[in-house]
């Protein structure tokens, strides 16, 4: 029997402690004009339902936006790396930099 009453009490102290603390969390947030809040997040809602909408369509072309981008960057790599090779045999780059921007665009 004590051990169920500690239990409650436990229980209680655990509610009680929620409790403010979700009531200070509220407090904060309705700390300026309710009304405007309610708007602003409304606003937000919508926002987020465009966002998502929009996200499905450029679900599709992203895909192939990532292709595009996956090509132009090993190709931007590529000419990286080539002019590096290009201005260390012209003396204008020491050849440890050239090294280091390898290393970069690996």
């Amino acid at each position: 029997h004590t051990h169920t009453r500690t239990h409650t009490h436990t229980h209680a102290h655990t509610h009680t402690h929620t409790h403010t603390h979700h009531h200070h969390h509220h407090h904060t947030h309705t700390r300026g004009n309710s009304h405007t809040y309610n708007e602003q997040l409304k606003q937000e809602l919508a926002e987020v339902d465009q966002r998502r909408r929009h996200a499905k369509s450029m679900l599709k072309s992203e895909r192939e936006e990532v292709e595009k981008l996956k090509k132009e960057k090993a190709e931007r790599d590529d000419l990286i790396k080539r002019m590096s090779v290009r201005m260390v045999d012209a003396g204008c780059l020491p050849s440890s930099i050239a090294e280091q921007v390898a290393d970069m665009v690996k």
